[in-house]
């Protein structure tokens, strides 16, 4: 197995860590999609291209919709 398989559950546990905080710390923003994407592609897909923002950002916001609601029905 090569390193990057073996790093992806760690990475992918700590990716959702930081999904959850960034909840957490605006969840008076819940509802606000657009703003919660922006945060995440600031500070968990820091390695992302910024000229891929346009092409990965929508798929990014329907991830979000979907977590906020789970993150909303379970706190």
């Amino acid at each position: 197995m090569d390193d990057e398989a073996k790093q992806f559950p760690d990475e992918s546990l700590g990716m959702y860590r930081q999904w959850m905080e960034i909840f957490a710390e605006n969840s008076d923003r819940i509802e606000d999609i657009s703003f919660l994407a922006e945060l995440m592609w600031q500070q968990v897909y820091t390695k992302a291209p910024e000229e891929f923002k346009p092409l990965l950002l929508p798929g990014l916001e329907g991830a979000v919709d979907h977590a906020a609601k789970a993150y909303q029905a379970r706190y």
